[in-house]
């Protein structure tokens, strides 16, 4: 009896034997010269030759080698030009591999958490495929994630005050350093 012995969840494999016999009748009560095999067991064939002999095959095991189940987890609404991050849910010793539509990668490609940069306002979608230790894979895919516009700030001055308008949140800058306790929407230059 030839084929594979170990397979993955959802898979199948061919058990055949290498002889053509008049008669074959298998573990798993097939009577073909091979059967297709989807379960683990032991499997064997009892044939018998044109002349009348009976013979076994020896047994062959087949294992069944469950599938990772994939899940992606990060938020499903995102802003434009935000990064965000995004965690395989399964064993960190599965292989991942991730595609991302709308954003880009910008760390941790190959493994199981990813920093996504998200590019352009509108829709786009992280993909994941995990493959285990045994060559088994499952994907899974997070779409849409909803890219929302950046806001657009348009800075007024009046005297020796800025005005930022109407948002849910402020933060003042000045050169790029955070100006500590300035959370409103005006500041005094």
């Amino acid at each position: 009896v030839i084929g594979q012995t170990t397979i993955c969840e959802g898979d199948s494999v061919t058990l055949r034997c290498i002889n053509v016999y008049d008669a074959y009748a298998w573990s798993n009560g097939g009577t073909a010269r091979s059967i297709t095999v989807h379960s683990s067991g032991t499997y064997f064939v009892d044939v018998v030759s044109p002349n009348g002999c009976t013979g076994s095959s020896p047994p062959v095991d087949i294992e069944v080698v469950p599938r990772p189940k994939p899940v992606i987890q990060g938020p499903a609404t995102v802003c434009e030009n935000a990064i965000e991050t995004y965690t395989a849910s399964q064993a960190a010793s599965n292989d991942c591999e991730w595609t991302v539509t709308g954003g880009a990668i910008i760390n941790g490609a190959g493994t199981f958490s990813i920093e996504v940069l998200w590019l352009a306002a509108g829709s786009g979608s992280v993909r994941l495929r995990e493959t285990n230790t045994a060559g088994c894979s499952a994907e899974v895919i997070l779409d849409p994630v909803t890219v929302l516009p950046a806001p657009v700030v348009s800075l007024v001055e009046y005297g020796d005050t800025l005005y930022a308008g109407e948002w849910s949140s402020y933060q003042w800058y000045r050169n790029s350093i955070e100006i500590n306790g300035e959370t409103g929407p005006e500041h005094v230059m």
